[in-house]
């Protein structure tokens, strides 16, 4: 009897052991959705320093190194408002806002079209052409400064204005009446300069021994005169005063270094755009 009773109690626990089983795979917990893809325009950000391979025919002999070299990209850089900044071994550069073509093609205002980009690592490759001739661009992605929250108020687009020297800059560039002349600063190191209608694209970096100091440099240069610098006078939300310095040094009869004094050459105040 008791034999009988504890079979029955065993047969049922095992069937209500399966049933409750069975019900909660009935309602398995939910799967994470899958994470979407970054878009084009998400992983273009930053600035891609390049090689590029010159159509064959430009290779010519009858076309002189000067025009060869304008045809030769530096870098491409996107900023995350929309501004593309495309730079010529040259020192010459196109700069506006892209728009979305499709998922490998982008529009630069001002440039034309930028097609078949492909991104794979820390590697991009794209096609464009200049003054009509077709252009294969292979580019290396750039790290990005190191730029103390202090100091991030650099980065945007300035406004030179006439004070101090910045008349002489004005008189330089021969600018019509109403022409503004602006500098960008880029979190990967670009200082773009634009004036009237052209522009120019040089790179900066921070002085590795002055505080609140830059170096604007060309891309090919490899060797620095840390005693000429630019310092950052003043940096603020909406104004920047920029000091061109360089390093006076006073010598001994056995030419060591007995003192230095910092010499201001030229002082620009910028406004924010």
């Amino acid at each position: 009897m008791m034999s009988r009773f504890n079979a029955k109690h065993l047969i049922l626990g095992l069937s209500l052991s399966v049933f409750f089983s069975c019900k909660k795979d009935d309602n398995p917990s939910p799967t994470p959705p899958p994470q979407e893809e970054p878009t084009l325009f998400e992983k273009v950000q930053g600035r891609w320093d390049a090689a590029v391979d010159l159509p064959p025919r430009m290779s010519s002999s009858s076309v002189s190194y000067k025009n060869q070299e304008m045809l030769r990209v530096r870098s491409i850089e996107f900023l995350s408002d929309s501004t593309y900044i495309v730079a010529f071994a040259h020192g010459g550069a196109f700069t506006g806002k892209l728009s979305v073509v499709d998922s490998a093609s982008f529009n630069f205002a001002g440039f034309g079209k930028v097609s078949d980009i492909q991104i794979k690592n820390d590697s991009i490759s794209f096609a464009c052409s200049y003054n009509n001739v077709p252009l294969n661009v292979k580019a290396g992605k750039v790290s990005d400064l190191s730029i103390s929250a202090d100091q991030k108020a650099i980065l945007k687009s300035w406004v030179l204005t006439k004070e101090e020297d910045g008349a002489d800059m004005y008189e330089e560039f021969n600018l019509e009446e109403g022409e503004k002349i602006t500098m960008l600063f880029s979190s990967a190191g670009t200082l773009l300069t634009k004036y009237g209608d052209e522009a120019t694209s040089r790179n900066w970096k921070w002085h590795p021994q002055k505080a609140n100091a830059a170096l604007f440099y060309s891309p090919w240069q490899t060797e620095f005169n840390y005693d000429v610098y630019y310092k950052l006078a003043e940096l603020t939300n909406t104004s920047l005063k920029i000091q061109l310095v360089h390093i006076e040094k006073e010598y001994d009869e056995n030419e060591n270094v007995t003192g230095t004094e910092e010499v201001i050459d030229k002082t620009y105040m910028l406004s924010a755009k």
